[in-house]
């Protein structure tokens, strides 16, 4: 907000506040809304319908209150983001509103409006929130009640009204301000004649109703001996040598009187002396009244007094045009008087000024035009014209000159008042309007013009621009623009426009039109409408603009609002069920070991053990979808992975659906997970097949390159120019329809029944496409199939030669400690541990841990750690252990945590970090790992 330099005054300096409180009250009468006045301190001015659950609860109650203070400064915080107004919920469920008041460019304060309900409150949480802060909970509840409940709509209109008022408050404080100004001004006038009042040569007093004096100047100091302070301790009594006190006191009944005197006496001097004066004293009602009075030492006076007489009415005429400059002028064009005012303008002494004729002061040659003036005004007596003056150093300036005639000087006297900085303000003003223009036509705004009673709509150029409606050759714009609205739209338009016409009110409203070529835009349209003198709406005026942008802006923030939902989800479960499965994986894979390589459940384990990676790998695709783990992306060839997951499809589709898998390419190597990829083509794959349940029975995969470029972009938004591999998964079943293909990757969204599906297949292939750089568009017809293509950029590399992944169990002798609050966990880790041949101290408590540790530190090699566990988590008791034997081995394991990664891990000294559910194999290879590279 914009604050000019100087500029002292208040609101309530500016506005009358009494008047807007009683407005506001009556308003509030007929239509209830709470509102305030504020000034930028936070005084409040005015206040209307407060509500008691804000002022007798929730301000009363301290703990309470710093909601209220946080949404306070939340509103001031984003003042200058309003648009008309700040709209903020605060945590007690109440809705407030603020919209700045500003008066000539600076912010003053703002007007509030608040503490209602845009919904219908929820009674169970002010029960809790009653009984959470000791509130009476019926007093409170009833509070609750006494809430207004608006409707958007109902807060939108009632916004606009204020949106208007503050405009009204705008303009009247512009009035005030200029009036303050003024008065500004009078008060340094004021000043200056005070000042002239203590450099004068007569002395002057002011004096109270009992004689004290209240002020004197220098001149009367110098007449009485007395200094200033003296005189000011004094009294008139005091210093009067001729009348006694019941004789002044009868004095000042008759200046009361009369309203005035002027008389002589004989005042009496500091050092006993005695001089005569001539007292002219007035009475003054003002301030419990009071007395003016001027002396003059009479001796002094009397040599100056003719020459006063002669000159009394020039002095006057001086007087009332001190504000500008003057000039009296002869019959002949010579300046015969001028005031410093004027010397200050043209830059020329007075002495100079006298010597010249008026016509050296104009910017030009007299002109025939200026004589024609001049023998106007002599005709007229006065005239008022605008004319150029040039300065003494050359530069213009524009003078305006109120002129009057006469003839008893034979001449003219002028008043000439500086209009250069009008000027530019008009010129400023005008550019501004220009820069306004062009402002709206970058904007893309459009605005328009209705005259109801001739039904002539106007539109201009950005109206036309907006629409996509030709100009020319245009027959009828209502008619064109009507068709242009969506048919769903038409009649909301058309009854908020009668609405708006009945009632004299503003609208403000949305709708969808259609461009020639079919694009769907959303439109913001504003306006109101002008009554003529009988009340009879006349005219409508409005803006116009495109909201498109806005709306797909909403789209994608609802979208984003979802996957922080399922992320919190999916963190939330990761760690238990990663718990749940390590145990699992452990006790499979010994048995696995403990069994015959030929034994009959060496099958029904491995199938056991397989399961359970799948489900850590669930896990993984889950957390990867819900952006809580980045996995760790390869080089790899998609046709590999493809045709991998074809085969296991083969063997679970329909023997009716015929799967045909069409390599077109050789460059497809990709950066990515290959799990994650067999998840993409399983899932489109498992969709297609589903829709091919009562139609269809082809399902193609195609693999192929396709380069995007600038111009493709536009199609496929979200990638970047460049070489892809495309994956397409078409089907010939019964197709998408239209007005649900826009939500098929949300999350949750599915159109099979229940038990059936999540609704999390297509929404966790589009978030593992997206997490690529990749992007995923569908092509479909109800009845004709569908087609799904997945972008993935292709990488210009080799893959180097696979590796044998197998693992063998590893053993050791060390000594170890465990350290996990889940029972089952310790269990079979100490037990696979011992099976190795490492001694093992296990423990499901961290504190005991911590101790069992600080007793005999010498006596372990090697602390494998959960992060999450409760008295102390996992990376405390490292940070602990390690300040007692430094660089000691740590390995910390987790289902899954906010709060550590693997570089947190690494950063703090941890020597492995580990995600749970572990496997048997892993575990031994990673202890070997970390204790051997202590060894070597």
């Amino acid at each position: 907000m914009n604050t000019k330099p100087g500029n002292k005054c208040k609101l309530e300096d500016l506005i009358d506040i009494k008047h807007f409180q009683n407005l506001l009250d009556k308003l509030n009468v007929i239509y209830p809304f709470p509102s305030a006045i504020l000034d930028n301190d936070g005084n409040i001015l005015t206040a209307t319908a407060w509500q008691d659950i804000c002022t007798k609860f929730h301000r009363k109650n301290k703990e309470c209150e710093q909601a209220c203070i946080q949404s306070d400064k939340y509103i001031f915080d984003h003042l200058e983001e309003a648009n008309p107004a700040v709209r903020y919920q605060c945590p007690h469920g109440l809705s407030d509103n603020a919209i700045p008041i500003i008066i000539d460019g600076v912010h003053y304060g703002n007007f509030f409006t608040g503490q209602f309900f845009l919904d219908d409150p929820d009674m169970d949480f002010f029960r809790k929130q009653a009984k959470k802060y000791g509130f009476p909970e019926e007093a409170y509840l009833d509070a609750v009640s006494k809430v207004p409940v608006y409707s958007k709509e109902q807060l939108d209109n009632c916004l606009d009204f204020f949106n208007e008022l503050i405009a009204v408050i705008s303009e009247s404080g512009l009035k005030n301000l200029v009036e303050a100004e003024a008065r500004k001004q009078i008060e340094e006038s004021e000043k200056r004649y005070r000042s002239i009042i203590q450099t004068a040569m007569n002395g002057f007093w002011l004096v109270d109703m009992n004689g004290n004096f209240l002020e004197v100047n220098d001149a009367y100091c110098k007449m009485s001996g007395y200094s200033r302070q003296d005189l000011i301790k004094m009294g008139v009594p005091e210093i009067e040598a001729i009348e006694s006190p019941d004789e002044i006191t009868n004095t000042i009944q008759r200046v009361i009187k009369k309203g005035q005197d002027r008389f002589v006496s004989k005042h009496r001097r500091k050092d006993g002396s005695l001089f005569e004066v001539e007292v002219s004293i007035q009475y003054q009602l003002e301030n419990g009244g009071g007395f003016v009075t001027f002396l003059r030492d009479i001796e002094e006076s009397k040599k100056a007094e003719a020459s006063l007489q002669k000159g009394e009415k020039l002095h006057k005429t001086i007087l009332q045009t001190t504000i500008d400059g003057y000039m009296q002028i002869d019959k002949y064009g010579y300046l015969v008087e001028v005031n410093d005012a004027y010397s200050r303008m043209s830059g020329y002494s007075r002495n100079e000024l006298l010597m010249m004729n008026a016509g050296e002061l104009e910017a030009v040659e007299p002109s025939p035009e200026l004589r024609e003036k001049i023998d106007e005004i002599v005709e007229k007596k006065t005239h008022r014209f605008i004319r150029q003056h040039r300065k003494k150093d050359g530069s213009l300036f524009d003078v305006e000159i109120s002129s009057q005639y006469l003839p008893e000087l034979e001449g003219f006297v002028c008043l000439i008042r500086d209009i250069t900085e009008r000027k530019r303000l008009q010129e400023s003003l005008s550019a501004s309007l220009e820069r306004l223009g062009l402002a709206t036509k970058v904007a893309q705004l459009g605005i328009w013009d209705w005259d109801l009673k001739n039904d002539n709509l106007i539109w201009d150029d950005g109206m036309y621009s907006l629409h996509r409606i030709q100009k020319e050759g245009l027959e009828n714009l209502n008619e064109s623009w009507h068709k242009s609205v969506h048919p769903d739209d038409r009649e909301h338009i058309v009854n908020i426009v009668d609405r708006a016409k009945e009632n004299d009110l503003e609208y403000d409203t949305e709708y969808r039109i259609f461009w020639p070529d079919r694009t769907l835009r959303y439109i913001k349209a504003v306006g109101r409408v002008i009554i003529d003198s009988n009340g009879d709406p006349v005219r409508m005026i409005g803006v116009n603009y495109d909201i498109t942008r806005n709306k797909e802006m909403e789209s994608q923030l609802q979208q984003a609002q979802k996957m922080e939902s399922i992320g919190t989800l999916a963190g939330g479960i990761a760690h238990d069920f990663n718990n749940i499965l390590s145990p699992i994986m452990m006790h499979t894979e010994m048995a696995m070991e403990d069994l015959p390589p030929d034994h009959p459940l060496q099958l029904g384990m491995k199938e056991i053990f397989n399961s359970c990676k799948r489900a850590r790998d669930l896990v993984k695709q889950i957390l990867t979808f819900a952006r809580k783990r980045s996995e760790k992306l390869i080089l790899l060839k998609s046709s590999r992975i493809i045709n991998d997951a074809v085969k296991f499809l083969r063997s679970t589709i329909p023997t009716s659906i015929n799967i045909n898998f069409d390599n077109r390419t050789d460059r497809d190597i990709i950066l990515a997970d290959p799990t994650q990829l067999n998840q993409i083509i399983t899932n489109l794959c498992t969709n297609a097949v589903y829709a091919m349940r009562k139609k269809g029975n082809l399902l193609e995969i195609v693999l192929d390159n396709e380069n995007i470029s600038l111009n493709k972009v536009k199609s496929v938004s979200t990638l970047n120019p460049g070489n892809y591999v495309r994956i397409s998964v078409k089907d010939n079943g019964t197709g998408i329809s239209p007005d649900i293909l826009d939500r098929i990757f949300e999350p949750y969204y599915t159109t099979k029944k229940s038990g059936e599906g999540t609704g999390l297949g297509l929404a966790i292939v589009h978030s593992i496409v997206l997490n690529y750089g990749g992007d995923i568009t569908v092509e479909s017809q109800v009845g004709h199939g569908t087609s799904f293509h997945v972008y993935l950029p292709l990488i210009n590399e080799e893959i180097p030669g696979i590796e044998d992944n197998r693992i063998e169990i590893q053993k050791g002798t060390e000594r170890i400690l465990i350290v996990d609050d889940e029972k089952p966990a310790v269990d079979i880790m100490q037990k696979m541990l011992e099976k190795f041949g490492y001694k093992v101290t296990s423990t499901i408590n961290s504190r005991n841990a911590l101790e069992i540790f600080q007793k005999n530190p010498e006596n372990f090699d090697l602390v494998i750690t959960d992060m999450t566990m409760p008295d102390m988590s996992g990376e405390i008791l490292a940070k602990e252990i390690m300040s007692i034997r430094p660089g000691f081995p740590i390995i910390l394991c987790t289902g899954f945590s906010d709060n550590i990664n693997e570089e947190k891990a690494n950063q703090i000294g941890i020597s492995h970090f580990i995600l749970k559910p572990i496997a048997m194999s892993e575990l031994s290879k990673c202890i070997r790992d970390v204790l051997d590279k202590l060894q070597r």
